[in-house]
């Protein structure tokens, strides 16, 4: 495994970092740049595709425009952020979204020894520790565990697709009562939504499922019915247009494909009250958690996703209703829960 670290200060007064020097010896084929000009972290930062881990830590003035770095697909990366005052554990997970990582370190000082919290990009701490190498160990392991994840990639396309089901803008209304209510505990929403489309028409295989997929990246709060992808699934996941949907897609693809009766699902990532979980954590858009849900699904139902959130389920939109209707959320220990694997 090819490894980059990217650590000290960079700009006009470059500065190596102790914490880098220590850091890397735990590492093996690595190459590091620790500390130096503008030029060559941005010469790194668009050059580290070849790596299959990168992990991330320069400090360089607010005043640069920010540099990150473009990681290669299947690659792991982590980023850090320095938890100053007014700085939470929330802005160091929000860092993870903008570079498209995989996790952050974020660091504090504590009675003059730097603590390092591993956090992954759903909120789960994997090791708050000040020793440099039990923090690379677990580096180590979070990204054995990643790089298992089992996946499905979409790919754009152009075919039919079915009526838009006119349950779509209830569905959306029901999305936004859930976001609402996440909201009012305190917790920002994140999660998709998706319906399977059933008006078919002649030239439409029967095999073949056509959903509705929220867009990635998309604010699952304020969601309108264009905020939809077309999806179809054949033999490959494929959609139409520029926007990707939710990288849950292939998940959910499994569901409406092995479970005929179910027709709405909306997702997100906190926890209600009362209901069951899976036994084992993944990550989002790993088809090893369809087997974790396929012997909790039902028609109509809640199952909550350990360490990740839950997923709502109904074989039609008054069922949903009902469910939406009668929810109860708790937040989840985000930076404090550590993953069941």
């Amino acid at each position: 495994m090819k490894t980059l670290i990217v650590g000290g200060d960079f700009g006009k007064s470059p500065k190596s970092s102790s914490i880098i020097t220590k850091l890397i010896s735990y590492f093996e084929n690595t190459t590091v740049l620790n500390g130096g000009s503008i030029d060559e972290i941005s010469n790194v930062a668009s050059n580290c595709a070849i790596y299959d881990l990168v992990i991330w830590m320069p400090n360089i003035s607010n005043e640069i425009e920010k540099i990150y770095p473009q990681k290669g697909r299947g690659a792991v990366l982590f980023c850090s952020k320095v938890l100053r005052e007014n700085r939470s554990e929330s802005d160091a997970i929000a860092r993870i979204f903008r570079m498209n990582g995989n996790g952050v370190l974020a660091i504090s000082k504590e009675e003059n020894l730097f603590s390092f919290k591993l956090i992954d990009a759903l909120g789960n701490c994997w090791i708050k520790t000040t020793e440099l190498n039990l923090l690379a160990i677990k580096m180590l392991e979070l990204t054995a565990w990643t790089k298992a994840s089992i996946r499905t990639a979409t790919k754009a396309a152009e075919f039919e697709f079915p009526e838009y089901p006119e349950e779509l803008k209830k569905l959306v209304e029901l999305n936004k009562i859930v976001a609402d209510n996440f909201e009012a505990i305190g917790s920002r929403y994140f999660g998709n939504v998706s319906t399977r489309c059933m008006k078919m028409f002649p030239s439409l295989r029967l095999d073949t499922v056509y959903m509705l997929v929220s867009k990635r990246n998309s604010d699952k709060q304020r969601l309108s019915t264009d905020d939809f992808v077309k999806v179809r699934y054949q033999n490959d996941i494929e959609y139409i247009g520029t926007e990707k949907p939710s990288v849950d897609t292939a998940i959910q693809v499994n569901i409406y494909k092995n479970f005929p009766n179910i027709n709405f699902i909306i997702h997100g990532h906190g926890y209600i009250d009362g209901m069951p979980f899976t036994k084992r954590y993944y990550p989002c858009g790993d088809l090893r958690e369809f087997e974790e849900l396929r012997q909790l699904l039902q028609d109509n139902g809640i199952v909550n996703l350990i360490n990740h959130g839950f997923i709502i389920f109904a074989n039609n939109i008054a069922r949903m209703e009902l469910l939406v209707n009668n929810l109860r959320f708790s937040d989840r220990a985000i930076g404090n829960e550590v993953p069941v694997l």
